[in-house]
């Protein structure tokens, strides 16, 4: 959802906070504190777990993460 958000609309990473997160949340129901964390707790879990780290040189930020799957996305699109 986060993903099919960002890319319908760009302007929602500049400020996940007041963006994405609330974006998210309304569609699911939640609240953006728990969109955030969830996204967070996600990236730590594959950091730890499936080396995630290794392809950024750190475990990413929500928006790091993000935008990388974006482009991801993009990338295998335009093949």
């Amino acid at each position: 959802v986060a993903l099919e958000a960002a890319g319908a609309d760009p302007a929602l990473i500049k400020n996940l906070s007041k963006g994405l997160y609330p974006a998210v949340a309304e569609r699911m129901r939640t609240t953006p504190a728990c969109v955030e964390r969830a996204l967070r707790n996600a990236i730590y879990v594959a950091c730890e777990r499936g080396g995630l780290d290794a392809r950024f040189g750190h475990c990413p930020t929500n928006r790091e993460f993000i935008l990388y799957l974006l482009d991801q996305l993009a990338l295998r699109c335009s093949r």
